[in-house]
């Protein structure tokens, strides 16, 4: 019971902090870039921060070929974009 109070606590927070920014980016439009960038660096600080220690381990199979696959075809979908 106490994991699903903490859950909904952590969904509700989810949803007040979103009803937040809804309301104060209609007051002031010109910090979107900002929120945005912020909101960016967050995600690839958790993603890198979750990669990093898994590579340092170094229980990854190395296949230069199929890395250099992957990094080509991330570059390709962010220059279609």
């Amino acid at each position: 019971m106490q994991a699903l109070t903490l859950n909904l606590l952590s969904g509700v927070g989810g949803l007040v902090g979103a009803v937040f920014v809804y309301v104060a980016l209609n007051q002031l439009p010109t910090v979107l870039p900002y929120v945005i960038a912020f909101a960016a660096g967050s995600f690839l600080y958790v993603a890198m921060s979750d990669l990093i220690p898994s590579l340092h381990q170094g229980h990854i199979q190395v296949n230069p070929v199929a890395q250099v696959v992957l990094i080509s075809a991330g570059l390709f979908t962010l220059m279609m974009l």
